[in-house]
């Protein structure tokens, strides 16, 4: 029980903060639990289509080079662009998408979802394979940097889609 409050409690609190900046207009929270959940369900599109990449990569002689394609490559391609295909389908032309802050708030909700159901998945395979001292050195690393940068990341998409939108293209 405690590991699975150790997997979720990162993106819960990164929610928490990135809803409470949003100081205009506060989102729907049924908008907000969609976008959370359309990165539920791109976690396992992303289960399907990265075994697919890693397929071609593995055959790669060089060690380090293949390690950056799956890491750096596979992973960035196609994690961030199911993040920003589900923005774009959920999100983008709904009415409440109505100034540039949403976009940062609604990226990251997807985000953070995606963030979560992988975190669960990585926090239960550690604890089968090493224990509860594994699974738990495994979750804080994961809260401190994993689950952030999942938020962060998607916090720059956010921001510049909300300028896509807002701006017109224009710079200010």
């Amino acid at each position: 029980m405690f590991l699975l409050f150790a997997a979720i409690a990162p993106a819960a609190a990164l929610i928490i903060y990135f809803y409470c900046k949003d100081k205009h207009e506060k989102e729907p929270l049924d908008l907000l639990a969609k976008a959370f959940l359309a990165g539920i369900i791109i976690t396992f599109v992303a289960m399907v289509i990265e075994p697919f990449f890693l397929g071609v990569i593995k055959n790669i002689p060089f060690v380090l080079f293949r390690v950056f394609l799956a890491s750096f490559v596979m992973a960035a391609l196609v994690e961030e662009g199911l993040k920003f295909l589900a923005f774009k389908l959920v999100i983008y032309d709904r009415k409440d998408f109505n100034e540039p802050y949403d976009g940062i708030l609604y990226a990251v909700m997807i985000s953070l979802g995606f963030a979560t159901i992988e975190n669960i998945g990585y926090i239960v395979s550690e604890f089968m394979r090493t224990g509860f001292i594994g699974a738990y050195g495994l979750s804080v690393g994961r809260a401190l940097f994993s689950v952030t940068i999942h938020a962060f990341t998607a916090a720059i998409m956010g921001y510049y889609l909300g300028l896509a939108k807002f701006c017109g293209g224009k710079r200010e």
